[in-house]
């Protein structure tokens, strides 16, 4: 690959990333405007219009958080506090039909790996098109972490398994680009994934190599 090439590439990326943010964030952002509207227009409602700002300025807030830390610049060092991250994906999943249940005990991860689980559960999560539950199981052997979404109607797209599991030769765009970066991720940490997707469950299993 050419210079010209990389730099083509590595401004695509981001762009799509950025896309990515923006279409997440646009919709407790764009609620909190109408909100605001509502106040303004409404004077028998404005109760409601209070609570409608309050909600999605929350909502707005719990995502900017987690994507700040999912792709942002890391500067902790050290282990993640697993509890800590753990509130930050159930603020996310808050309000919809998912609940979590995470079963990993004394966990240590780094930043960079506890980056990526927390990637990969919001991926899981995605797939369960009415709900249900998302489960992180830590499993000793091998090494490794199991993810298992199970729902009534359990879903993921061709082009979403390819970008997990064969980042190599996807092409991303704005559907895609968070699950390719979650593989690139996964290979820089030296991790591997295995995905099996039926109609009412799937199971994502992320094999350590090394301490994550």
């Amino acid at each position: 690959m050419n210079r010209s090439d990389f730099s083509h590439r590595s401004i695509n990326f981001a762009q799509l990333l950025l896309t990515r943010f923006c279409h997440d964030i646009t919709g407790p952002v764009g609620a909190i405007h109408n909100g605001v509207e509502f106040l303004h227009d409404s004077g028998t409602m404005q109760h409601q219009a209070i609570e409608l700002i309050e909600q999605s300025a929350h909502h707005a807030l719990v995502r900017v958080q987690l994507f700040r830390y999912l792709y942002g610049i890391l500067k902790e060092q050290g282990d993640a506090d697993i509890v800590e991250h753990y509130k930050l994906l159930h603020n996310y999943f808050d309000g919809s039909k998912t609940t979590l249940a995470f079963e990993i005990g004394a966990l240590r991860l780094s930043h960079e790996a506890c980056r990526l689980l927390l990637n990969l559960v919001i991926i899981m999560g995605a797939c369960l098109i009415r709900g249900g539950s998302c489960t992180i199981e830590q499993h000793q052997n091998p090494h490794s972490i199991l993810i298992i979404a199970h729902g009534s109607n359990v879903r993921m797209e061709d082009k979403v398994q390819q970008a997990l599991l064969h980042p190599d030769v996807h092409i991303p765009d704005t559907q895609t680009i968070h699950v390719y970066y979650a593989a690139l991720l996964a290979q820089h940490l030296g991790a591997t994934l295995t995905l099996d997707v039926q109609e009412t469950f799937a199971h994502l299993r992320l094999v350590w190599s090394d301490k994550p």
